[in-house]
């Protein structure tokens, strides 16, 4: 299922915003890594990493080609209300939370280490 237009066209703005308040170091690892934004992931991602549902996936880091993706429906999940709002600084936090975690399995950190920088 995919996301309303405009849903997807405000995340997307989001993203970009969270881009430029990276710290420089993590903006130049993006320069080699290509970041993909994706309404959630494919059934062969679903499946490399053994998930049972696609809203459970925030983010992923793949080593071949090394890629970061984004997942707008795990990401918006975990910014909604019980009323179904968007909460967008929220939104903005899990969104940065979410390319920190994956720039820093690029850099070879396990869960334990994300966790420990606080990128959970």
């Amino acid at each position: 299922m995919r996301l309303p237009a405009d849903l997807r066209d405000y995340f997307d703005e989001l993203v970009e915003e969270v881009l430029e308040d990276l710290p420089r170091e993590a903006r130049a690892t993006l320069d080699v890594v290509p970041l993909g934004v994706e309404d959630f992931p494919s059934r062969s991602i679903m499946r490399s990493v053994e998930a049972q549902h696609p809203d459970d996936l925030q983010g992923l880091y793949t080593h071949v080609p090394p890629t970061i993706h984004l997942f707008r429906r795990g990401i918006l999940l975990l910014a909604t209300n019980d009323a179904d709002e968007i909460d967008e600084d929220e939104l903005i936090e899990q969104i940065r939370v979410t390319i920190l975690h994956e720039i820093a399995h690029h850099r070879g950190m396990d869960e334990g280490e994300v966790g420990e920088l606080g990128y959970e």
